[in-house]
């Protein structure tokens, strides 16, 4: 690195960071194995991902080392432009995002079959079609501390979906209430299992014990007075159960949740107008009988 570019990324930290950060990614990647492979037989040592991707903090001798073993090995050096190459491509694609790191994970409110049918729909012609922030749906980044963390789905180049699915509910408003009873019933069938998986691996999901206890303040009490759930209120409740996840570094947890919500969608569509009610008393009994809900919910 030239003493000019060194200037320039201590007069811009936020793209020393981003550098970082598109290094980590290409040495990330599994087509980088063999060239670290090489390297670790080069310098007679294991060689990690951290101190590869931080090109700042590397000492001389290490950068000395890199080069010679950079000249002495074209391949490597060709095979890890490309990677760089791609990694700055996604870099680009997160800019647009309003982010610098890779998602935590990456939120699917609308069920993708939902998704399938509003794009069959709405833009039959686009085969790219995928759920992103509308009006209706609000940017899950909003509402959690580090806008890195969760970010709803979505293709950036895509951005004129938005307007096609508020203008489909808008015109449909009977899906807004089946993604509603879909979203109430997903979450009840992931803290059910989410709580059965629980017993054999205590360790596994760290976000449970405070997901159920705000889903019992929340969606169980308006079950138990028999009013329904909004789904403006559902995709808060929604955002608030990934954050949850989010804070607890609790990756299996939110991914159970959305497969919840996609065995729901089909459950709500193919059954009769009574599955969400049975499926709630259902869920809401065996939690009971678990002692992770108070027996007392049935009462007023």
């Amino acid at each position: 690195m030239s003493e000019r570019q060194k200037r320039f990324y201590e007069e811009h930290p936020e793209e020393k960071i981003k550098l970082s950060e598109v290094s980590r990614r290409a040495w990330g990647q599994k087509e980088a194995k063999s060239i670290k492979k090489a390297l670790s037989k080069f310098l007679k040592r294991q060689v990690t991902d951290e101190e590869l991707s931080n090109v700042f903090s590397q000492n001389q001798e290490m950068k000395t080392k890199m080069q010679a073993f950079w000249n002495k090995n074209k391949w490597a050096k060709d095979k890890f432009s490309k990677l760089m190459k791609k990694s700055w491509e996604r870099q680009k694609e997160l800019d647009e995002m309003g982010l610098i790191y890779e998602p935590f994970y990456t939120a699917n409110l609308i069920p993708k079959k939902m998704q399938e049918k509003i794009g069959r729909i709405m833009a039959p012609n686009n085969k790219n079609f995928a759920n992103i922030p509308t009006s209706l749906i609000p940017d899950i980044r909003e509402l959690t501390d580090n806008p890195n963390l969760v970010t709803p789905a979505g293709s950036i180049e895509m951005k004129e979906t938005g307007k096609i699915i508020d203008d489909y509910f808008d015109a449909n408003p009977n899906e807004q209430d089946i993604l509603a009873d879909t979203l109430d019933m997903g979450f009840a069938i992931a803290i059910k299992e989410l709580a059965e998986e629980k017993v054999k691996n205590m360790d596994k999901y760290p976000a449970f014990a405070e997901m159920t206890v705000y889903w019992q303040d929340t969606a169980v009490q308006k079950w138990k007075q028999h009013t329904p759930t909004g789904i403006d209120e559902l995709t808060k409740i929604y955002s608030t159960l990934m954050n949850i996840c989010v804070a607890n570094n609790d990756l299996a947890s939110a991914k159970k949740i959305d497969k919840s919500v996609e065995s729901a969608y089909d459950l709500v569509v193919n059954e009769n107008p009574k599955v969400k009610d049975l499926t709630m008393l259902n869920v809401v009994s065996a939690l009971v009988q678990m002692g992770i809900v108070e027996r007392n919910i049935f009462f007023k």
